[in-house]
């Protein structure tokens, strides 16, 4: 058995500031449990008065920016360099296809003041089993940390195409 007494060289580099050394101890803010940052439900779609309240139909999802998906494809995917941001976004697409679970592999198109953005769809509020997936706080933080963003999903109205 070898045991190897080690000793972190605390001393800057030349290259280093002096400020470099000194250690924040400023407490961090904790961060809220993934459930208190999924926005509530808007309800069960509706889209007849005669059945009640109209309620549009809308989609629990994850905006994912042009920018953000040729990064992952860098970091996870061995393309050929030289390829397009196009078929960056395309391999994007099928590679969450093959690594989300089944719910979460549709997407879909919202428009922002800046454009329309790619969104992938963790839950809808189509019908009550679909609704209940909005809760799945596991599976949301899976598709969360699995495309790198560090903010939850909001309720959008999805373009139609």
């Amino acid at each position: 058995m070898f045991i190897y007494n080690c000793r972190a060289d605390t001393t800057p580099k030349k290259s280093q500031s002096q400020s470099l050394s000194i250690r924040d101890t400023t407490p961090k803010k904790a961060q809220p449990h993934p459930s208190e940052s999924i926005p509530s439900a808007p309800g069960i779609f509706n889209h007849s008065r005669s059945a009640g309240h109209i309620v549009p139909f809308q989609v629990l999802a994850f905006p994912v920016e042009l920018e953000t998906m040729c990064n992952w494809v860098d970091l996870h995917m061995d393309l050929k360099p030289g390829a397009t941001d196009d078929s960056k976004r395309d391999w994007f697409m099928r590679a969450m296809r093959r690594r989300l679970p089944p719910a979460c592999r549709q997407f879909c198109a919202v428009e922002f003041d800046d454009g329309l953005e790619i969104c992938i769809i963790v839950a809808t509020n189509k019908n009550e089993k679909e609704l209940k997936q909005a809760q799945d706080v596991k599976k949301i933080e899976y598709v969360r940390r699995m495309l790198g963003l560090g903010y939850p999903p909001e309720w959008y109205q999805p373009e139609v195409m």
